[in-house]
């Protein structure tokens, strides 16, 4: 709702057309209690000529689609609840932390203890790097802290037993400008080429599968490959880069140089193998890790410096799995951009 127009009537009838055109295709298929599910990106003032919100649901009603509203309004958690018209609230920038900490729930605990339905934001990263000038002139150019397991660790804060959100929300699917992406590179892009080609985030889609199994209540005992999970970025924090119009990103300082690394293994080799990761994390830089996974997952952050990246994955001193993946950049003023997505990558028992 941003970008939408909300201030008249018009624009209200507008939104009214489109979500009952749109709640009454075949391809809608998200629904609760019968009504059609409908959120937002902001909007928390669109005032639609006087009528609000609770104007446009009577619209929608009135032309035969029942609407459950859910939307994301960055509003005070206290002003929200107390809107009467929400079926429940979604919690956008949950997803991140706002400042330089690691992720947690403390955004999400007002909602989880109220009586409307919660929709939890999950998301891998943020980095985007718009300039002020040129055809995509948006002037946004800062990260949110990803590097330190952002998507693991916000997915089992979710599905601890005490938070138990209604819905959960991968943000997102195709936002690459915002380097949040988890689905394959493919059509036009809004101007973010320059810092997604070659990252590929499909290791991050991957773990997603692990964890929706898991959220949806399928057991431990049905997985039966282990799989190695990593990401980081292919720059390091501190390079100097020479000639980017843009500049280096806001809150740049808050990256850590360091290899996320997940591993899910299967409920059988639990406490049951000693598991060990060899990393290679650069030049002249080999670590060596023992994993403890606990409900079928191990995390751990492996320091990087310039060079290239492997891991060896031993299972009680034999090799399960082995892989090399992208090497991190020299700090040598080559680059062109400051890039701070991420790449990642899995690789998985056969």
């Amino acid at each position: 709702m941003n970008v939408l127009p909300s201030s008249t009537i018009e624009d209200m009838d507008n939104l009214v057309d489109l979500v009952v055109e749109l709640g009454s295709s075949a391809a809608q298929r998200n629904r609760k209690k019968g009504k059609v599910v409908l959120s937002t990106f902001g909007g928390g003032d669109c005032s639609f000529g006087g009528r609000g919100w609770e104007g446009f649901l009577k619209a929608c009603r009135e032309r035969g689609t029942e609407i459950y509203f859910i939307p994301a309004f960055f509003l005070p958690p206290e002003k929200i609840l107390g809107m009467d018209y929400l079926d429940g609230v979604f919690n956008w920038n949950a997803a991140w932390p706002m400042g330089n900490y690691t992720t947690s729930s403390i955004e999400d605990r007002p909602f989880l203890k109220s009586d409307k339905a919660y929709m939890a934001a999950v998301s891998p990263w943020f980095f985007t790097h718009y300039g002020k000038t040129g055809d995509w002139a948006w002037n946004k150019n800062w990260i949110y802290r990803s590097d330190d397991h952002l998507y693991a660790t916000r997915w089992m804060n979710i599905l601890a037993a005490d938070f138990d959100p209604e819905f959960i929300q991968i943000i997102s699917w195709n936002d690459y400008g915002e380097s949040h992406y988890i689905g394959p590179i493919l059509g036009a892009q809004p101007g973010s080429e320059r810092w997604t080609n070659g990252m590929s985030h499909e290791g991050w889609r991957q773990l997603t599968s692990w964890f929706i199994r898991r959220y949806k209540g399928m057991p431990l005992s049905a997985e039966r490959e282990t799989r190695v999970y990593l990401s980081y970025r292919l720059q390091p924090r501190d390079c100097q880069v020479e000639g980017d119009p843009v500049g280096r990103p806001d809150r740049a300082d808050f990256a850590q140089d360091v290899i996320s690394v997940t591993v899910t293994v299967p409920e059988h080799m639990e406490n049951k193998s000693r598991l060990v990761l060899a990393m290679q994390a650069g030049r002249d830089n080999r670590q060596e890790i023992v994993l403890r996974p606990k409900g079928g997952i191990a995390m751990a952050l492996v320091p990087f410096v310039s060079g290239n990246v492997s891991f060896r994955l031993l299972a009680d001193g034999k090799e399960l799995l082995a892989g090399q993946s992208e090497p991190i950049a020299y700090n040598d003023k080559t680059a062109s951009l400051y890039n701070f997505n991420a790449w990642t990558g899995s690789w998985a028992t056969q």
